[in-house]
């Protein structure tokens, strides 16, 4: 179950959205990728699902990436 959408990008056909949920009193980040179907919004197979735990260490890799490449927002 979503607790909170964090933030949504865009796509052709839908978004990739990034969510808090809330699963057996455990906390998680999801991305996933949602499709256009009959005017809403239908969440797909295509996504992952990361720990609380294990956000900080994205958020580091996601953070030397943007250091190492520069950040590409227009």
């Amino acid at each position: 179950m979503t607790d909170m959408i964090l933030a949504t990008f865009p796509r052709r056909d839908g978004e990739v959205r990034t969510a808090k949920q809330t699963y057996k009193n455990s906390t998680f980040v999801d991305l996933r990728l949602y499709c256009r179907k009959l005017d809403s919004l239908i969440p797909t197979q295509q996504g992952v699902t990361i720990r609380l735990t294990e956000v900080s260490a994205l958020i580091a890799a996601l953070q030397q990436l943007t250091a190492q490449e520069g950040n590409y927002e227009i």
